[in-house]
């Protein structure tokens, strides 16, 4: 359930652009509000299942993360979280026969192998055009590793024997300012 719960969290650690319009929580930021209600989630039903994942909706984030689907703002995001979690559903079915810990452990051990394997979701392929070069920021992907590295105290499911080759993670609104500007 850890596995779970921190990667499909990350598959929703985006939106800081949009953070000012969520109804957050007393005393927590857009990120924590959105943790907090995700593990109630799990606290209640736990993992969710790459069905329900694949089935979920902006409605259905919208009510979970409890959020306002009338707020436009909010409402993107939370149609943008619908598909992210979906694509995450996807990736398992087909790629992972259905599992967390086949999705980490085709990895081998390696962070650049497991940012690489979460690149093929759309959502986490966050790259930038310049000058013709195509300039791959990865945020998210490198930010999972490092997360499942902290929840497992780099044993396990978060023993990664090149983490520390990964990139500097590039502040969340970096891909929103890119995205706002064109």
């Amino acid at each position: 359930a850890r596995l779970a719960f921190v990667v499909s969290l990350d598959a929703v650690n985006f939106g800081s652009g949009w953070f000012p319009h969520l109804r957050k929580r007393p005393g927590c930021s857009g990120y924590f509000t959105i943790a907090s209600a995700w593990k109630e989630r799990f606290d209640a039903r736990g993992a969710p299942s790459v069905d329900e994942l694949l089935a979920l909706r902006a409605q259905d984030c919208a009510q979970m993360f409890q959020q306002d689907p009338g707020n436009e703002p909010v409402a993107e995001l939370m149609g943008l979280f619908a598909q992210a979690l979906a694509a995450l559903g996807r990736c398992l079915r087909e790629r992972h026969g259905g599992s967390f810990a086949h999705l980490v452990e085709s990895a081998g051990g390696r962070a650049e192998a497991l940012v690489l394997e979460l690149a093929h979701m759309p959502l986490y392929r966050d790259v930038a055009h310049c000058d013709g070069r195509t300039l791959p920021f990865y945020k998210r992907a490198q930010l999972t590793c490092s997360d499942l590295d902290l929840a497992f105290g780099g044993q396990g499911w978060g023993r990664f024997e090149d983490l520390d080759r990964l990139t500097i993670f590039a502040d969340n609104l970096v891909p929103h300012v890119l995205r706002v500007e064109g």
